[in-house]
């Protein structure tokens, strides 16, 4: 959201498979900052300006924005805010977690989240899939209240 995305990061190596070039956007709740568009630019991403309150990118914003672009897929890696972000927001429809057998000790957790006054607030999920990988679990889950598309 502040143009922090730094140049020398992997996303800017823009063969995809098949040797297709892969085009990055970049979106930003700050108009400022010319030095480091101007650089993002210059590795080849598109800035695109989607400010929203509290100095956040407007998430709703940039979904419309995508499917203007004819894109309807986007996979989020991102820590607890953000995902917490994207979930009070209602803007996800399926989750895709990976598991491992192990402990970690104290941590951020996936989703920056208000805690719940009772389980009837709780947002219903249901497993699609569930898959070993190696010794992991790969858990592909939806919203329990989403429709159901048949391929």
């Amino acid at each position: 959201s502040r143009l922090e995305t730094p140049l020398n990061a992997r996303l800017f190596n823009t063969l995809g498979e098949g040797d297709q070039a892969r085009q990055v956007w970049i979106y930003t709740a700050t108009t400022g900052n010319a030095e480091k568009r101007q650089a993002l630019q210059a590795q080849g991403a598109r800035v695109v300006d989607m400010p929203g309150t509290g100095g956040k990118v407007d998430l709703s914003a940039l979904l419309r924005d995508l499917g203007q672009r004819e894109i309807n897929e986007l996979h989020v890696e991102a820590g607890h805010k953000l995902n917490g972000s994207w979930m009070r927001e209602g803007l996800v429809d399926e989750w895709l977690l990976y598991l491992a057998p192990q402990w970690l000790g104290p941590g951020q957790g996936m989703a920056n989240l208000p805690a719940l006054t009772d389980l009837n607030s709780a947002l219903k999920l249901t497993f699609h899939t569930v898959d070993r990988i190696g010794p992991d679990l790969r858990l592909l889950l939806r919203r329990a209240d989403a429709p159901s598309f048949k391929a």
